[in-house]
């Protein structure tokens, strides 16, 4: 097996991808979410997208493990371990 210096190009994109929508779904139900008040039928609308975001982020986690158990990483990294 050839060893690579680098991750994969879409390992590297899916990680910054999941990374800010990790964060939007979290600003926005901390910071959105919870101003609409329960007895406004906004917030079933506003919930169900809350989840479907959520499923979205699953389902590309779980493309960007099986990319990352089907192709080469580089060795761990030695920086700051003792020799």
């Amino acid at each position: 097996m050839t060893q690579v210096s680098r991750y994969h190009p879409l390992l590297v994109a899916m990680h910054w991808l999941l990374a800010l929508m990790i964060i939007a779904a979290l600003a926005l139900g901390a910071l959105v979410l919870v101003k609409i008040p329960n007895s406004d039928p906004v917030k079933i609308d506003a919930l169900r997208q809350h989840m479907t975001g959520g499923v979205l982020i699953l389902a590309l986690m779980l493309v960007r493990l099986l990319v990352r158990v089907r192709t080469t990483h580089p060795a761990p990294a030695l920086a700051g371990m003792p020799c």
